[in-house]
């Protein structure tokens, strides 16, 4: 009897114990699913671009859910609304709904070719689509030697003229330098983007060396400040010119927008001429041509579409490579 009295207890103390565990496991799943959910301040989006603002939305742990809006008279891409409002907590994880505006209008592309840069660019700032005024942004403005075209005056541009664009569409232009032969007086390159002035010293076969320094405003970024070789200077073929470029550092890297790009000459490198070659969604072209030795150290400006590959060369020789990226939307 004792016997059976000693097993009995040892297997209600077993039942005991395997009920506290289960009591004190539930609790801890019960504690673990009621912890209250991190909370954040929702921001102030409305009036902003989506794709400029979606990585502010991201960082704050939202999920954007996004619902389009047609319209005639707001550019494409602006948000409309926002809930919850700007500054309401919201948990972490949770959805914030914008409205965002879908402005699928097109505008006739007016024709620039044989129109002078600073007038085609005027054309291009004035066009209209029914009642609202709209403007066309100039893409890559390249420059040619053109014994037939006068100097400054349009050769060719895409989209050609008559093509139904966007809004939001960028103008390549193809540019006349005029008899190259008889070009020897050094242009006002201040206040032009370093892209433009980039093309024009190429094609006048002058070597372009960047000097960047930090502009105060982002509408300053990838400007010209100053220039070695002052506006009606001598500008002689194999000549080298100095470009004080201002760069306005973003935080984000946005479809479009100007990068500065610092590499180095890899250490025991011979001395001699060394080029980078930028290529990205819209053209390929040479950013950087001059003289360079081991180590030394090479930095500029350049205006990126989409993601960019860098590449330094030597004699035409890829030497290294680096790449800028468009910041993940997904």
């Amino acid at each position: 009897m004792k016997n059976f009295i000693r097993s009995n207890r040892k297997i209600l103390a077993l039942i005991v114990l395997y009920f506290s565990i289960f009591i004190a496991a539930s609790l801890l799943i019960i504690i673990i699913r009621i912890k209250p959910a991190k909370e954040v301040k929702v921001p102030s989006v409305v009036g902003e671009n989506f794709l400029n603002v979606y990585n502010q939305i991201v960082r704050r742990e939202l999920k954007p859910e996004i619902k389009f809006y047609d319209v005639m008279d707001i550019d494409d891409g602006m948000i409309l609304s926002q809930f919850p409002p700007a500054g309401a907590p919201a948990k972490a994880g949770s959805r914030l709904r914008i409205t965002v505006s879908r402005n699928n209008l097109k505008v006739d592309m007016p024709s620039l070719t044989g129109s002078e840069l600073a007038i085609a660019k005027n054309k291009l700032k004035n066009l209209h689509i029914g009642e609202k005024t709209v403007s066309l942004g100039t893409g890559t403005v390249t420059y040619i030697p053109s014994k037939d075209v006068s100097e400054q005056v349009v050769i060719m541009q895409n989209p050609r003229a008559g093509e139904k664009v966007k809004p939001d569409q960028k103008v390549n232009l193809l540019v006349s330098l005029g008899d190259i032969e008889t070009l020897n007086v050094m242009p006002d390159l201040k206040g032009q983007s370093v892209d433009l002035a980039n093309d024009f010293l190429n094609a006048s076969m002058i070597s372009l060396v960047q000097k960047v320094i930090k502009a105060d405003r982002k509408e300053s970024g990838g400007l010209v400040a100053d220039q070695s070789i002052p506006a009606g200077g001598k500008l002689e073929k194999g000549s080298t010119v100095t470009l004080t470029v201002s760069y306005y550092e973003l935080s984000d890297h946005f479809y479009s927008g100007y990068e500065k790009i610092v590499m180095s000459v890899p250490k025991g490198g011979e001395e001699g001429v060394y080029e980078v070659a930028v290529s990205d969604d819209v053209t390929e072209r040479i950013c950087f041509s001059g003289k360079k030795k081991g180590g030394d150290e090479i930095e500029f400006v350049f205006f990126r579409t989409g993601n960019a590959k860098v590449v330094l060369m030597k004699d035409k020789k890829e030497i290294k490579k680096t790449t800028v990226n468009v910041d993940s939307f997904e």
